[in-house]
């Protein structure tokens, strides 16, 4: 029979033998990965470089690995974002991918494969003779004159001029007509025009004249006038069009988000009148019903308006502070708390109420006015009665 110490220095040694043989395993397992690229051996350097730590192992053969590893975010960016501007004939995607991979090789040497430059300088060939065929149609989308940005500047000028102070925010257009006088398609037509012929295989020269024929569009349902359906028609297809398929040009990419935001301030008015018309409190004065009164059917309302920021007009901002105000009266009328429905009340008169809010207001007012009278009788009649007994009341 083995001595305690003889079993513990055994059960020792083995714990040694396999550590040994653990760390003599992590590091055959990262000189293995010595000539592969960490972008393409991702997982295998990950699982080598969390095995080491794990073994608290240090070195130069760690180091080095986990040095390789450290790169491969940006070395994995080049390489993607060189394949997608080959794919979609990019110029400035490969341009400025291709000068990633140059900085990336001198420290790490290829980090592409030689095939994959020679097509991104084929590539940029053909962009190039598309240019030429395309810069009068790349220019005229790019150009501010015409387009809805002018328009927005023009009629911002103008709103402040007629109030005295600066105008802005996307609906500060629509107060002075949207600057419709402005909008014109005349230099897009004429450059799609010359564009017609020529040869187009890159889809970034393909999105482009794509992009031509939505400001087209955008535009002229604008100038259009009080046909909204076709502006918000025009609207989310130039929309769907950069959201989902990325397939709006960088130059337009203003000029349809100055649309869209015209767009989604003219509906938050439709939002805030719908909002008020539900969750009201109903009945005469005096039964006010408040059980069914909803204050949180303004919530959402009031948080899109919030979302739009400053692209949200200047009359609707005040409209938000009336959402905001209703919200806080209905919260008043269902708790009884007919203090703060008064002052509900007085701040709304400092504001402009829609029409649809003018009722709810009044009848809030009333009710608190009942309040206030049922609550002065109350204390009238409780002071200053007679006193005694029945046949002997101190009058």
């Amino acid at each position: 029979q083995r001595a305690p110490f003889v079993v513990r220095q055994v059960a020792e040694a083995e714990r040694l033998r396999s550590r040994l043989q653990d760390e003599r395993d992590c590091r055959s397992r990262l000189a293995s990965l010595a000539g592969s690229d960490p972008v393409d051996a991702f997982e295998e350097y990950k699982e080598a470089i969390a095995w080491a730590d794990r073994l608290e192992l240090t070195g130069e053969d760690v180091q080095a690995v986990k040095g390789r590893f450290a790169t491969v975010r940006d070395r994995k960016e080049a390489k993607e974002e060189l394949s997608k501007g080959i794919r979609n004939g990019d110029r400035l995607l490969i341009e400025t991918a291709m000068a990633k991979v140059r900085e990336l090789s001198e420290s790490w040497g290829p980090i592409v494969p030689a095939e994959t430059l020679r097509q991104a300088e084929a590539t940029l060939e053909v962009i190039r003779k598309e240019d030429e065929a395309l810069a009068g149609l790349r220019a005229a989308v790019s150009d501010p004159a015409g387009s809805l940005l002018q328009a927005k500047e023009v009629a911002r000028r103008e709103a402040a001029r007629e109030a005295g102070s600066d105008g802005g925010g996307a609906g500060a257009a629509a107060s002075a007509g949207m600057g419709i006088g402005v909008l014109s398609t005349d230099l897009l037509d004429a450059a799609m025009a010359r564009a017609r012929d020529a040869t187009v295989s890159t889809k970034v020269g393909k999105d482009l004249i794509k992009t031509a024929e939505l400001l087209v569009e955008l535009r002229s349902a604008f100038k259009a006038g009080p046909d909204w359906e076709r502006v918000e028609a025009a609207v989310a297809a130039a929309v769907a069009a950069r959201d989902e398929h990325e397939g709006v040009s960088r130059e337009a990419l203003a000029e349809v988000a100055r649309a869209e935001a015209e767009v989604n301030d003219r509906k938050f008015v439709a939002l805030v009148e719908s909002a008020l018309k539900r969750g009201r409190a109903t009945g005469p004065v005096g039964e006010l019903d408040t059980a069914h009164c909803d204050p949180d059917v303004l919530t959402p309302v009031i948080e899109r308006g919030e979302s739009l920021g400053e692209d949200l007009s200047p009359p609707n901002r005040a409209l938000l502070e009336v959402a905001r105000l209703m919200r806080r009266l209905r919260v008043a009328l269902k708790a009884h708390d007919f203090a703060s429905v008064r002052r509900c009340v007085g701040e709304a008169m400092r504001l402009l109420v829609p029409g649809v809010a003018v009722e709810e207001l009044r009848a809030a007012k009333e009710e608190a006015d009942d309040h206030a009278i049922c609550a002065q009788l109350h204390d009238a009649l409780s002071r200053g009665g007679a006193e005694g007994t029945v046949g002997a009341l101190d009058g």
